[in-house]
């Protein structure tokens, strides 16, 4: 089995339940925004809360990838989905297929944006 270098991850308010429960039963430790009741807290916070904790920052919110507001040197890191169809069931079909191996790799100060088809990292 292939060493995980992160388990945490922080959940934005844009993404489904079902997909905070996908992400716990593969393994992962999940905050969510919606869990925690911290709908409207501004992205920088929320990338200041999952900095403090070492927690990859998981949304389908397209001003993370915003590389002049938020800089990668800023964050640990930041998982971007960009699927064109947003449905909870296609997402999670998605992260199954690609969070296990994104596990593997550090993604300190990386911008991740998962589409249909590619994975982009961006450090």
């Amino acid at each position: 089995m292939a060493k995980w270098f992160w388990t945490k991850l922080l959940l934005d308010e844009n993404l489904a339940r079902s997909t905070i429960t996908l992400c716990r039963t593969l393994g992962f430790d999940v905050k969510s925004v919606k869990e925690e009741s911290w709908d409207g807290k501004d992205d920088a916070e929320l990338l200041q809360i999952a900095h403090a904790e070492n927690r990859v920052i998981l949304t389908l919110d397209k001003d993370f990838g915003n590389l002049a507001r938020f800089p990668l040197q800023t964050h640990s890191g930041v998982i971007l989905i960009q699927l064109r169809l947003q449905h909870p069931f296609i997402v999670n079909n998605r992260l199954q297929q690609v969070l296990p191996s994104l596990a593997t790799q550090d993604l300190r100060n990386t911008l991740v944006i998962v589409r249909e088809l590619t994975v982009r990292i961006r450090r």
